[in-house]
C-alpha cells in the first residue's frame, strides 16, 4: 500500500530543498489536473492518483489566483477519498472538515468510486470547531487582502484539526504568499500584536456559500383531493395446503453490486509509461532522447505531447522543468539551457521522496 505523502506546510522543511516558483499555476492548469487526477480514480488507479494529487498539493503554493472554494473542495474531497482507502482516519478527517467548509454537502461525483462506508464515516465525523487565536490580528498589506479557504479572514480564526489553505494578495489582486496550515497555525509573518480590524477591499467578490441539503429539496406540491371511489368487495381465496411455498429470487452474480476497491500498486503509476527506467537522456533544441527513444519538442503541441509522456512515467520533477525550459526558448532567456540540463537531470535521477508528516505549524 501506498502512504499518501501529501505536502502539508509547503513551506517546510519537509521537502529539503524547495524549488522556487519560476511561473505561474492559472486557475485553468489547477482544475484540469483535477480532472486528470479524477479519471485516475474513476480508473481505480490510486497509486497514479496519489501521486498526481501529491504533486498537485505541492504546486499550489505556485498559484497565481485567489483560490475558489469549490476547487479546494475538490482537491479535499479526493485526499480524504484516498485516504479512506489507505484506512489513515486522521488524513480523511483533516480534508474531510476542509471540503465541508468549502463545497459542504454538495453531491459527490456520480462516476467516481465512492464506497457506501465512506458516507457513513463522513457522517460520523465530529462537527468542527471553530477557534481563534487570542491576542492576534492579522497583518495583510495596504490594500491587500487574507483569504482562508478562498475566503476573506478579518481576524486569525479557523476550525480546529482541519486543513486550510492560506493566501494573501496585494492591492492589485497579486497572490504574493499561499501555504498550507493546520486549524489555527497561522503564518507568523502575516500576523501582528497590534488590533487591526479589517473589511474586506472594494474588489473583493465573496465566493459563493458552501452547499447545503436544502438546496435540493424540490416546493412539494399540495395535493388536488379526487373523488372516492366507491370500494369494490373482493372474495379471498383460502391458501392451497398442498402448493409449494414461493421462494424469493436469487440474484444473477453481475447483479450483485460489490463496494469499488482503487488499485494501489506501484506499477499502475507508470502502466502507460513507454519506459521502465531511465538509464541515459538527453535533449536539444528539437527533440529529447530517452534511452533509445526519441520524442520531438519542436512544436507547441509535439511540447504538450511529451510533456503529458513525463507525467504519465511520473517524471513530475521533469516536467515541470521542461515547462520552464520551453517558456524560456520562446522568451529568448539566456537560462533556457540551464532548465534544460535541470530537466536531463531530473529523468536520469529519482523523484525525491517526501515525509508524511503533518506539520503542526503555520507555513
Amino acid at each position: 500500500m501506498i502512504a499518501l505523502t501529501l505536502l502539508v506546510s509547503l513551506s517546510g522543511p519537509a521537502w529539503g530543498q524547495e524549488e522556487v516558483c519560476t511561473w505561474p499555476v492559472p486557475q485553468e492548469a489547477l482544475r484540469q489536473r483535477l480532472t486528470e487526477i479524477e479519471s485516475a480514480l474513476v480508473d481505480l488507479n490510486g497509486a497514479r492518483a496519489t501521486a498526481m494529487l501529491d504533486d498537485l498539493t505541492y504546486q499550489t503554493r505556485c498559484l497565481d489566483h485567489a483560490v475558489d472554494p469549490a476547487d479546494l473542495g475538490r482537491v479535499a474531497r479526493q485526499v480524504s477519498l484516498l485516504a479512506f482507502y489507505e484506512q489513515d482516519h486522521d488524513e480523511l478527517a483533516y480534508w474531510a472538515r476542509l471540503a465541508d467548509g468549502t463545497v459542504g454537502d454538495a453531491p459527490w461525483s456520480t462516476e467516481l468510486p465512492i464506497p457506501g462506508r465512506l458516507i457513513e464515516v463522513l457522517d460520523e465525523l465530529e462537527p468542527a470547531t471553530t477557534s481563534r487565536v487570542e491576542g492576534r490580528y492579522f497583518a495583510p498589506p495596504k490594500r491587500g487582502i487574507i483569504l482562508v479557504d478562498g475566503r476573506f479572514a478579518a481576524v486569525p480564526e479557523a476550525t480546529i484539526e482541519t486543513q486550510h489553505l492560506f493566501q494573501v494578495l496585494d492591492k492589485k489582486q497579486r497572490v504574493i504568499h499561499t501555504s498550507w496550515m493546520d486549524g489555527t497555525l497561522f503564518p507568523d509573518a502575516w500576523l501582528t500584536d497590534e488590533a487591526t480590524e479589517l473589511e474586506p477591499p472594494s474588489w473583493y467578490v465573496e465566493p459563493a456559500p458552501p452547499h447545503t441539503a436544502a438546496e435540493d429539496i424540490e416546493p412539494v406540491p399540495v395535493p388536488v383531493p379526487l373523488p372516492v371511489a366507491e370500494p369494490v368487495p373482493t372474495i379471498e381465496t383460502p391458501p392451497d395446503p398442498l402448493a409449494e411455498p414461493e421462494l424469493a429470487p436469487i440474484a444473477a452474480a453481475d447483479e450483485v453490486e460489490d463496494e469499488p476497491q482503487l488499485s494501489f500498486d506501484e506499477e499502475a503509476v507508470v502502466a502507460d509509461c513507454p519506459w521502465k527506467q531511465v538509464r541515459r537522456a538527453s535533449a536539444t533544441g528539437r527533440e529529447v532522447s530517452v534511452n533509445k527513444l526519441a520524442f520531438d519538442v519542436g512544436s507547441a503541441s509535439d511540447q504538450d505531447a511529451f510533456r503529458k509522456v513525463l507525467r504519465t512515467c511520473g517524471e513530475y520533477r521533469a516536467a515541470r522543468r521542461f515547462s520552464r525550459w520551453r517558456d524560456a526558448k520562446k522568451k529568448l532567456q539566456f537560462d533556457a539551457r540551464t532548465h534544460r540540463d535541470r530537466m536531463v537531470r531530473a529523468l536520469i535521477t529519482d523523484e525525491p521522496t517526501r515525509k508524511k508528516d503533518r506539520v503542526r505549524r503555520g507555513g
